[in-house]
């Protein structure tokens, strides 16, 4: 059985990944934006794409992989 520390350990790990994801997402969009010149939206993305990838990355390097075990609450808090 593992501890809940363990398992909010696990749950802040894959919550990280998740944004790191949506910060690399970001990228195309903004790579477009470039390309087309909207100036006010590669703003947005020039501003919001390395923070989120950098929050993501800092939360997913934080907090270390380990096999807990996921209940059906832990992965409906996901």
């Amino acid at each position: 059985m593992t501890s809940r520390k363990g398992n909010y350990s696990a749950l802040i790990r894959i919550l990280g990944t998740i944004i790191l994801i949506i910060g690399i997402s970001m990228l195309i969009p903004w790579i477009y934006a470039e390309v087309i010149r909207e100036e006010v939206v590669v703003d947005a993305f020039r501003i919001c794409a390395p923070v989120t990838t950098g929050v993501g990355l800092v939360i997913t390097m934080m907090f270390p992989s380990d096999r807990s075990l996921f209940r059906s609450r832990d992965g409906f808090l996901i």
